[in-house]
């Protein structure tokens, strides 16, 4: 048990390091559809998406394994000694991360769990904020009594930091686009209604993958 847990303190570090350059990956690849990059090099979303990102790759590291297994025994070849596997493994993460886990399972998990799944939301703000904000296809809310616009319609949180939102957006044609703004820009976001969340963010999936 003590060498157990020596162990487990010795290689925790490193597992964390190699956890936080894989999330840092997959946000910036995710990031890249949409022509942006995160310069910030310290932030928490990147090492819950690096631990995602490696359960899911340690699924694929089983497998490969027990394929190296087979193979080794077939052929008694140089490829598959220890160096070249582990040489071809972090090939293949790299490969897998960009080409498969960030494209198709990452934008599909909640933010809450490691992912990068867009969060269905409106963007509330005064009189000339969305009258600015309507000319991108932020289409408005209906209000009772003829008030005053004060909320654009349902928007697709993409990513956001202390300097800038992006989000997501189609019109009345199903155009797409990609907005980006400065937090003062608008006054305050609100959150879709329990019982549309499910279709909205359903929604906000299908959009993100166009891009």
């Amino acid at each position: 048990m003590e060498k157990l847990l020596s162990k487990l303190i010795k290689y925790t570090p490193f597992f964390l390091l190699v956890a936080y350059f894989y999330g840092f990956l997959a946000w910036n690849s995710f990031l890249s559809r949409f022509g942006f990059f995160e310069y910030n090099i310290l932030q928490t979303r990147y090492l819950s998406a690096g631990i995602l990102f490696l359960g899911c790759f340690l699924v694929v590291i089983i497998f490969l394994y027990r394929l190296f297994s087979v193979i080794s025994k077939i052929k008694n070849s140089k490829l598959f000694k220890t160096n070249y596997k582990i040489i071809f493994f972090v090939v293949f993460s790299l490969i897998f991360n960009i080409c498969i886990f960030t494209p198709i399972i990452f934008p599909r998990i909640p933010q809450y769990l490691g992912g990068a799944q867009p969060l269905p939301i409106s963007l509330i703000g005064t009189k000339e904020q969305i009258d600015f904000l309507r000319n991108f296809n932020t289409l408005n809310k209906d209000n009772e009594g003829n008030k005053l616009p004060f909320q654009t319609g349902t928007l697709c949180s993409i990513y956001e930091n202390n300097d800038f939102v992006i989000f997501a957006t189609t019109d009345e044609n199903n155009r797409s686009r990609v907005l980006k703004l400065k937090p003062d820009q608008f006054s305050g976001i609100s959150i879709i209604r329990p019982e549309e969340m499910k279709e909205a963010k359903n929604a906000c999936t299908q959009l993100v993958a166009r891009f």
